[in-house]
Order: C-alpha cells, then structure tokens, then sequence
C-alpha cells in the first residue's frame, strides 16, 4: 500500500499577500479554500466579530492578528475583509456557525487593505498615504496633512470619515494592515514610540467612528519583551485594541483536513497500520487519533517547527507539502512506523544554501557534518548507522530551538526514541530493550567522534551537539586517571576531604596538613578543642600546645594505612575503596585536575568548569554514601559507621559530612572527656565555642555586676552554680556551686596576711590555659572570681591596687583585668555590731549574718527594705506639698509643716547614704556608729505619725466628698444642711488638735458622726422627691389624663380666634412639667447623692405644690376651660351680629350651629364643619389682647390708695386708649396675665 492509498493530498505551495483580495475572483477562492478549526471559529465569533461589529450598543476596538509565519494569518485577514466587503461571499464560508456569525459584517464596509514594505517612512505616512490615495480612486478627496501641521490624527480621521460618509451614508470603514511587526523592528526607539502612539490614536477612533482596524503580526505585541523598552506606549496601545492567536492546534486542523485529508476508511487503515508499534512510543496510544489526523506527518513535528528560531514558518506547509510529493509513491513500510520526523526538516534546511547565511544555522551545519561523516565510516556505529544519522540530524535541529545555540539543553534518549519514531530489528516489541538500544547509540556515536560536538547532561540525562566541544576533554581525562600513582590520588583524595569538611582557612603547620578543629562535648553544652590530619598518625608530634582530640583521615592509596595509634584521645577514619564508582569519581576528578593544571586559555576554562562537576558529584556521592564508605578505628578496634551507629545510637539523618564526622567523634570521644575533666560544669540546651564563650562570658560579667541577664548568661551562671535566675536578675548561691566553694575555702584557709598565688590556680601555655582544679577554661575561671569579688567573700590583688568589689566606677573591671590578677586574699572585715543594729531597724534578721550562706540574702533583703523606705519618704514630701487637707482645710498649722517636711529631708539623705552598701563587702565602708544611727531613725516615727493622719483622711474622704454633694443638692435653707456645717466644723477641729488625733478611737467616732448625717440626709431626700414626682399610680392617672378627649376638643378650638389659647398652652405646659420616677429606693443613694434615674436636684427646682395634688387640679382646670370655652362660643353666637352672619353660612353648617347654640352643647363629635361654621358666624369680631402687668400699671402708677371713682377713671382711659376707632360691638377683650 502506498502513501497515496492513505491520503486525499492537497499541496499547499502559495503564499498569501493580502493585497490580492483586492480582485473579487480571488477573494472568492480564498473564501472557498480556508479551512476553520471549533477553535478557530470560537476566535471569529467571540474575539474578531465583536471588535468589528458596527453596532451602536457594542464599542468597536482595533484589532491585532497574531500568527507566524504561513500559519494562515494573511489569509485569514482576506477571507475576513472580503465578507465585510462582499455580500454575495458569505455563503461560500465553510464552517456554518461562522457563515451565521458573520451576517451582520457582510457588505457593511468599504475595504482598504495596505501591506507595509521597506520604507523609513513613519507609520502614519504609510497608513494616511496609502488611505488617502485609495479614498480619491473612490471618489472620496480628502488630504492627511504632514505630521508637523497635525495636532491629533484622531481629528483627522474624524474629519476624514465626515468626508466618507457624505459619500457612503449606510458603510463602515475598513482599513487591513499586514506585515505590521516587519516594520515596527526595524524602527528606532524614538519612531516607533511615535508608531505606537499612532496606533493609540488610530484604537481610540474606532471606538468613536464607523472605522475599524487591523493588522496583521507575527508575535504578540503585548508583553513582548522584544518591546520592553516602549512599555508604557504598548500598555496605551493595548487599552484600545484586542489580540487574536493562530496557534499550532489551528495550523495542525489545516494541514488535517486540507494538506493531508483521509476518508473515514482511509483511517481505519492507518491505525491498523500504527497499532502495531504503540508498545515501543510512550504516549502513541494515547495520542493515537491524532497520529491518525496527522500522518504520516509526527506530531512533535509540528511543536518543535514552531520553536525553530530561523527562517519563515510558511515554509511548514510547503516544507511538507515538498515532503509528501515526494512520499507519495512510496510503499508504506511494513516493518517500521513510516512516519515524517522533524529531522527530516534538518536535511531540507541543509539542501536550501539560503540558510547558510545565518551564522547559527552555518556552525551548526558545520559541526552536525562532522559528526555525520565520522558516523558513516566509524565500526562502532556499523549496525545502526542509519538511526544515528537520524539522531544527529534531530540533535541539530533541536539546537536551532533554543535561543542561544550553546546552551546545555538537549533531548534525553526516551524523547529521541518517540519523537523520531527511531526503529531497529528487535527480538521483540519492547520499549525498554528500544530505549537502551538508543543509549548504546548515543555512547557510539560519542565514542566514534572521540566525544567531539556531542555532550551529554548527567543531571537530565539530556544529549546535546555542544558546538565548542572540538576536544574529547573526556577522553583526556580518562587518560590520566589512569596513570596517577597512590601518592597524587591521595593529595586529591584530601582536597576533596577538605571541600565536605569546609576548611578554608589555611594549615596550622606549615607543610602539613594539620587544622585546629573543635567539635561539641554535647552532655556539657561546649566545645572541646583538637587537631584535624589529612595523612599519617605520626605528624602529632609537630603540633602545640596539647589538646583535648585528635582527628585522621588516612590515605587510602599510599603507605602506612595500618599505622594507626589507640589512643583515647584519637580517632582515625578509614575509606573502603570496595566501591568501583567511588574510585571511578575520584580518579576522574583528580585526572581533570591534573590536566586543568597542564593547560590554558580557553581549554583550561574548560577543564576547570569540568573539575567543579566531578567536585560536585564526588563529593555529593561521598556524603550520600558515608555510612557505607568509612570505617572508624578507635580505641584498638575498627568497625564500619554503620555498626557504630548501632552501637551507640547515633543519628546522622540529615547531616552533611562535616557534621556526621564531628557527631561520631564527638560521641566516641564522650568518655576521654569525662575522665580529662571529671567535675566540668554543664551548659543546658546551648553549645558553647571559642568564639562565642568570650563574648558570652563578658555579658555574663556585667550581669555579676548587676546587668539584667540574658538567656544565654542564664546558662553559664547556672551552668557554674553560682546562683539561680529569676526576672532576669541573679540569685546568689555560691555554696552551692563547687567551683565558688573550692576557692572560697583555699583562701579562708589561708594564714593571716597570705596570698593564692596565680600561678598556683592556672595552668598550661598561653592560649590554652585552664584552672588546675577542675580545667575551666580562662573566662570561665573569671567569672567564678568575678563572683567571689561581688560577695565580698575575697579580695582580687592586681598590680599596684586591690578589688574587693565589681560594681562601682573604680572596680568596674573587664575579663582581661580580671585574668591578669597577681593573687586573690581574704577582703576586709565589716563594724558587725552596727550592721546588726541597721539590720534590726529595717526588720532584716541580724541572724543571716551569722552564716556565710545567708550573708547576701540579709544585705538583698536590707537593699530591697532600703529601697522600700526611701519610695514612702519621697511619696510623704510629695503629698505633704498639698496636705494632709480634708475638703479644703489643712490639718497641720504651716509652722508643723515645715518642721515635718525638715524632718522627713534628713531621714531621707540618711536612707540615700545606704544604698552605696549593696553587698556584704561595701559594709567595711560604714562609718556609722549605734547612736547615728538611733538618731537618725526619729524621722522614721514622724513617717509613720504622717501616713497615720494620711491614713484618716483617706477613710473619711468619701463620706466626707458624698456629703458635699448632698449639701449641693439641697437649698441652702435647708436645716440639714445647717447641721451639716456644724458636725464638719467638729471634725476638722478634732483632726487639727494632736492630743485629739492621738485617740485611737478618733476615727471610728467621726466615721459614725458622718454616718448618721448620710443616713439624715437620704430619708430626707426621699421626702422631697416624693413630692416632686409622680410614683407609678400618680404616673397611670397623668397618662390618663393626658389622653382625656377633652385635649383635643381644646386643640380643635384653639384655633378661634375669639378662645384665649394661652390657656390651653398654660395646661399643656403644667402636664408636662409633672414628672415620673417611680423607681427611686433608699439604697439607690448609698453611691450618689441624688437620683440616678431622674438626677431631681431639689435646690434647681422651686416646687409650690405635691405633684399629686397638682394632677388633680390640672385635670379640673382641663374640665373647667373647655366649659369655660363653650359659654364664649355661646354668648358670642347669640349677638345680633352673629345671628345676621349666621343666615349667610351654608345650610348644612348653619343646622350644626344652630343645634349648639339651642343645646349649648358642643358636637361630639367635633367636626371640622363646625369649627368654620362658628368662624364664618363670628366673622368681624377681633379679640384684643390686654397685657395684664400694664393694666395693672395703669390702675395704680399714678399711685395708690385712691377713690373707687378714681380706679374708674383710669381702667375707662387706659380701655379707651386700646379701643380707640374700632366697634365695640365687634371687640372681645382678653387679659393675659
């Protein structure tokens, strides 16, 4: 069966140029021949149709087609521009929800399309010159000016499209740009800036205008880091204009169903035909539909010729189409899958000369030709020579997908296997055997060309043409690994030892190589100090001082591995060579060295890029395998890691190799530590080393010194047992601790006058002294002596002066002070007798003097009494500025105050001079007798006579505060407050006299005295607020009352003129000033000195009547004023005046007047009707208002007493003056008084 047999083959040669849509017979035929994927018409529809839509309710938007080359891009833009511009082509769509789609665009525009060429031309001029030019072939005249006389193009298009619609009143504007990316590349950063705000502008009209535009590119504009430096202009640009990808899923649906098109039976033949090979290809079978879809073409073609950086994509379609002309007559192998590769494209980018200009693609060639010739003839690839051609044609077209050609980044045998379909006569079908066939290819043809242009990335198991590879470094190196003798393989064994140790710093012996090294004494939180060896066991002898370890790493190839001491001081570790990869490593390693040695220039970088891969693969395969490697000789045995490990229960995971050597060692050499130093102190949770325990250890002697302490200071305190910490303050113990007690007792044993030498104490050269007793280390010691020197329990001699405390100016001493001691002697005695005395007067025991252990607590405990004292002396001076005072009275006479105040000062500077004695040392400074110190501790009782008075007031205050506020509340004529006024004289009387303070009971009797005045004053106030509120009863006839009818009949009425409303409004405002509080207790007073419910002052409010009995008369007057009322209306309808308006009120109105006036009862109920009816009745009749206080004036300013005639004679002037020119008979006088 043939190739021809399978497919409906259509080849597709021509490139598209958007131009030639221009003649409709062409457009016609594009229309026709382009093939549209789901996805495709998904694009049209949702991304490319809304943007061109002419729609009032829809904003148009530029557009930008994005696609390589030859993925259809060009022809898509044609097919799209003719539908807009021919009607009649829609039909000829293929896919039918397009053809639907696209109704609403089709003949809706005039088309103009333009293709942009080789001009320096800004992108403007080529747009409006092409537009203006085809504008006037269709009878539209309008001219673009130069960019210089522009100030907005957007204008112009406007202006333009005013010209186009006079022509075309029912078109759209359709302007179709290709080849836009060509030219954007090849501008300047200050052109294209213009380019682009161009298109800004250009967007912005096609949201405003019937004008849409597109343009064709080849890579996406936006987010194109090709373009990073015009950011902020593309950002401008992408707000007004969409993007639309063709992808390679679209450009395979084409070359599918146009390119290589199969009927349903033709498939069927082609999986029969593939089925037989998806156990060797991963993912065929998966894949197996679109291997169908696409033969014989491999899908993997199309996604690595979509990353090809060269040359035009549209040579795709016709490098495929070249391919299977040529296939077409060609059985379809039986034996293999048949399928084209993209390595076949390598040989068709070969065999075209126009490639060769592209240096990329020119050393490539030139390298993948040697390669392959060295292939052809070589014997190691005889039997499968054609798979390695193949292999490397698909090697060098891989390197033409990475953007740079020396990259490390290849293909790995399994992707090689399925993306070239690679097939050899196997036994059988089995992808495994498959695979490491195409290994033992890849390794021939790397051993055929001496490892030239061929790399291969252990990491990712990548091969990769490496096109600077043109010496087999590998091979070199391999050569002389094979030639180094024991000795040089060790120094390499030992530079590596030194990589996964971390040595940098340089040998502690000069021609040795000897490091000081420490490693961690876990059970005591510190480091011990040691020697590291890289080589034999007797280079000990040439290191000083002495040190606690000894660490060997022994050569594994020379002389004297069995040389090994079984001291408990030293361990050696042995390497098991057993392991052929690890002598493998090493030797490649110490090769490459040795030839990065020999060589220069370029090579040699190359030797020294590949001594760090064998650096790093060795030593990560050495850490990997430590366990497994090493065997560790100790105390006279030897036994594998791994056999210790069980032993003693060590665990390494995690760990790097430093750490694993310093965890074995340090756990072997446990028990030497704690036979060397048997009474070393222990440090909790830390570990301490020689470069923190210095530092650590001056922190540690300022808090001796009275530093808050940190946690780590804690540690090495208590570490030592000198004391405990509590709120980062110390607690001295030092019995306790044996290092403290040890030398306490070496220097109260010392005769009078005696030293301790230094030299009796330290040991050892300089840089590794310890204390002879226990091997503390120097800084440690210190702090021991620091200690002693702070109790006062010795005396630290130095040159020339003596220390017998830390914490003052003059003894503030540094460690290396302290270290630099000539001796240390018992310290000076204390005055006891007056010590004991100060003691006792600040209730401090005298008998925590008497033992040693308890001498610190007693001066603690006197600093903190001491300190407790001085706080309530300053706390009396301060009070004593404004006091002692009840209410606004002084209790002491100014002349006693002043004498308090003296008092108090001295004993103040007395307490001051004692806080200097801080520890038990300072008190050999006291220079106080027994009766100074009686003396001074007068002011002690006159502080105590004070807080006694301050104690008093403070008792009384709140009665005393309460009954101020109750006074406030009551009128000043209230007798309450008269006694109140009396008792308060009383009190103050009795607090002001000393003899009178002096009675104990003095407080209790004004507390009473106050107590009974409270208790006077609440039910009084009970009384008063009884009567000027309403209690719940009275509060339910006020609601009654107040929603008694007769309010709103009042209401209603008020609003005749001839009623006095004020009245009314006196009622109103009488209701309302009755008010409730119901909830009132005796107990609610206890607290505040008025209610808390409804704050009744009675001094605020003048109360003439009980609020009960105010109730019953507003609710009489209430009845009272509206019969008051009714009779007014009455008598003034029955005037003859109102009889005569009454005829002229309307019917109705008249017959409701009218019953009232009969009945004198008023319309229940009472309507609106009525209350015009009586207005209209009393129409003329004006109320005159009198003010009550000037007819008063009136009847008695001239003076009184006076004649009844004479009364008369002014009431008449004073009426006739208000009534002068108006008719009695119409006037209604009211006096408001």
């Amino acid at each position: 069966m043939k190739y021809r047999d399978l497919i409906q083959f259509e080849a597709v040669t021509e490139v598209i140029q958007l131009l030639k849509a221009n003649q409709k017979e062409t457009a016609a035929h594009l229309v026709e021949t382009y093939v549209i994927s789901d996805r495709m018409a998904d694009v049209i529809l949702h991304r490319i149709l809304p943007a061109l839509s002419l729609d009032s309710s829809r904003s148009g938007r530029g557009l930008f087609i994005v696609g390589n080359y030859g993925a259809g891009k060009s022809h898509l833009m044609a097919v799209i521009s003719a539908i807009c511009e021919h009607v009649d082509l829609l039909e000829r769509i293929q896919h039918p929800a397009v053809r639907q789609g696209l109704e609403e665009l089709a003949g809706r525009f005039i088309v103009v399309r333009q293709e942009t060429a080789a001009t320096k031309m800004a992108l403007r001029d080529v747009v409006f010159n092409d537009l203006g030019r085809q504008l006037a072939n269709l009878g539209v005249t309008y001219h673009f000016p130069a960019l210089d006389e522009t100030i907005s193009n957007k204008q112009l298009l406007s202006n333009m499209m005013t010209e186009f619609r006079a022509k075309f009143p029912d078109k759209g504007l359709f302007i179709v740009l290709d080849e836009l990316l060509d030219y954007l590349r090849s501008r300047n950063e200050i052109e294209i800036i213009l380019d682009l705000n161009f298109l800004r502008e250009v967007g912005e009209a096609c949201e405003i205008l019937p004008l849409r535009f597109v343009a064709g590119i080849q890579e996406a504009l936006f987010d194109n880091p090709r373009f990073s430096f015009v950011a902020d202009s593309i950002k401008r640009v992408q707000a007004r204009f969409d993007q639309s990808k063709i992808i390679k899923e679209d450009v395979a649906y084409v070359i599918s169903h146009r390119l290589l098109s199969k009927t349903n039976q033709q498939k069927l033949s082609i999986r029969k035909h593939l089925e037989q090979f998806t156990p060797l290809y991963t993912d065929m079978a998966e894949r197996l539909d679109e291997f169908i879809e696409l033969f014989p073409v491999h899908p993997t073609y199309l996604e690595v010729f979509e990353q090809v950086s060269i040359g035009e994509r549209r040579d795709l379609l016709k490098a495929l189409s070249t391919e299977m002309t040529a296939l077409l007559d060609h059985d379809v192998p039986i034996g293999k899958p048949g399928l084209i590769t993209y390595d076949s494209y390598w040989r068709m980018i070969c065999e075209d000369d126009a490639f060769r200009t592209i240096p990329d693609v020119r050393l490539v060639q030139e390298k993948a030709r040697v390669l392959s010739d060295k292939v052809k003839y070589s014997n190691e690839t005889a039997n499968y020579r054609e798979a390695a051609l193949q292999i490397i044609d698909g090697l060098a077209l891989n390197r033409l997908t990475v953007s740079d050609i020396y990259a490390p980044i290849g293909v790995t045998p399994t992707e090689l296997k399925d993306q070239l379909c690679l097939y050899l006569p196997l036994p059988e079908l089995d992808a495994d055997f498959l695979l490491a066939t195409v290994e033992t290819i890849l390794r021939a043809i790397s051993t055929a060309v001496n490892g030239q242009f061929i790399s291969h990335n252990p990491e990712n198991d990548q091969y990769y043409l490496d096109l600077k590879k043109d010496i087999d470094f590998d091979a070199l190196i391999d050569q002389k690994a094979k030639t180094l003798d024991p000795t040089t393989l060790d120094r390499y064994y030992f530079e590596i030892i030194k990589m996964v140790l971390e040595i940098t710093e340089g040998s502690y012996v000069t021609g040795f190589r000897i490091w000081e090294k420490e490693i961690p004494w876990t059970s005591h939180g510190i480091t011990r100090q040691g020697y590291l060896f890289l080589g034999a066991s007797n280079e000990r002898s040439t290191t000083h001082p002495e040190r606690d370890f000894y660490i060997h790493f022994h050569s594994p190839f020379g002389n004297g591995k069995d040389v090994l001491s079984d001291r408990p001081d030293e361990i050696f570790f042995l390497l098991n060579l057993d392991d052929p990869r690890l002598e493998k490593y090493l030797r490649s390693y110490a090769g490459t060295a040795e030839m990065a040695a020999i060589s220069t220039g370029a090579n040699r970088d190359q030797y020294e890029k590949k001594l760090r891969d064998h650096g790093r693969t060795l030593t990560r395969y050495l850490t990997d395998n430590f366990i497994r490697f090493y065997e560790i000789h100790y105390n006279q045995q030897t036994k594998p890691v791994a056999e210790l490990i069980s032993d003693f229960h060590i665990n390494l995971r995690g760990m790097n190799f430093r750490d694993m050597v310093h965890k074995i060692s340090s756990t072997l050499f446990e028990p030497a530590f704690e036979i060397k130093y048997p009474d070393y102190p222990s440090f909790e949770g830390v570990e301490l080393n020689s470069k923190t325990l210095d530092p650590l250890c001056e922190q540690a002697l300022r808090t001796i010194s009275g530093s808050p302490a940190s946690k780590m200071t804690q540690v090495i305190l208590e570490g030592l047992k000198l004391g405990k910490v509590q709120q980062s303050q110390i607690m001295w113990d030092l019995h306790e601790s044996p290092y403290a007690s040890y030398y306490l007792d070496l220097v109260n044993q010392l005769p009078a006058g005696t030293v301790v030498n230094r030299g009796e104490i330290l040991k050892g050269e300089p840089g590794a002294e310890t204390d002879q007793r226990f091997g503390l280390e120097p800084t440690l010691f210190a702090l021991v002596l620091a200690a002693l020197v702070k109790q006062g329990l010795i005396s630290l001699n130095l040159r020339g002066w003596s220390v017998s405390e830390l914490n003052t100016e003059e003894t503030r001493l540094s460690l290396d002070q302290i270290l630099n001691f000539v001796s240390i002697s018992k310290p000076k005695p204390i005055p006891e007798k007056t010590v004991r005395e100060l003691f006792s007067h600040f209730d401090v025991p005298p008998a925590l003097l008497d033992d040693l252990r308890s001498q610190m607590t007693a001066v603690d405990l006197f600093q903190k009494k001491l300190s407790e004292e001085q706080e309530r002396v300053v706390r009396m001076l301060n009070q004593l500025r404004s006091g002692p005072k009840l209410g606004q009275q002084m209790i002491l006479p100014s002349q006693e105050q002043a004498a308090v105040k003296k008092t108090l000062e001295e004993y103040l500077l007395f307490l001051n001079g004692l806080t200097k004695f801080n520890s038990y040392a300072r008190f050999s400074n006291l220079d106080l007798g027994v009766g100074e110190i009686h003396a001074s501790m007068k002011g002690r009782n006159k502080l105590e006579e004070l807080s006694n008075i301050f104690e008093s007031i403070y008792k009384l205050t709140a009665h005393w505060d309460y009954l101020k506020e109750a006074k406030k509340a009551l009128p000043e004529e209230d007798p309450w407050s008269k006694e109140l006024e009396t008792s308060q004289d009383y009190i103050l009387k009795a607090l002001t006299n000393p003899e009178a303070r002096s009675n104990s009971s003095l407080d209790q009797q004004i507390i009473a005295r106050l107590d009974n005045l409270k208790h006077e004053y609440v039910q009084h106030y009970l009384e008063l607020h009884q009567s000027a509120r309403l209690d719940r009863e009275q509060d339910q006839r006020k609601k009654a009352i107040t929603s008694d009818p007769k309010w709103a009949v009042l209401r209603a009425l008020g609003k005749l003129n001839l009623l006095p409303s004020s009245e009314l409004n006196h009622l109103i405002e009488r209701i309302k000033g009755l008010r409730s509080c119901t909830n009132l207790r005796a107990e609610d007073l206890t607290e505040s000195a008025v209610c808390p419910y409804c704050t009744y002052i009675p001094a605020m409010e003048e109360k003439l009547k009980v609020s009960g009995e105010e109730l019953d008369e507003i609710s009489e007057d209430l009845g009272a004023t509206l019969n008051r009322w009714t009779t007014i209306i009455h008598d003034n309808l029955t005037t003859d005046q109102a009889q005569k308006n009454l005829g002229l009120v309307s019917e109705k109105t008249r017959k409701v007047v009218e019953e009232f006036i009969q009945s004198n009862r008023l319309p229940d109920p009472l309507t609106e009707s009525f209350i015009e009816g009586v207005k209209d009745t009393l129409q003329g009749i004006e109320v005159i208002q009198l003010d009550g206080a000037a007819l008063l004036y009136a009847l008695t300013g001239p003076g009184m007493p006076c004649l009844p005639e004479e009364v008369e004679r002014r009431f008449r002037a004073f009426l006739g003056n208000q009534l002068e020119g108006k008719d009695p008979q119409k006037l209604r006088i009211q006096i408001d008084w």
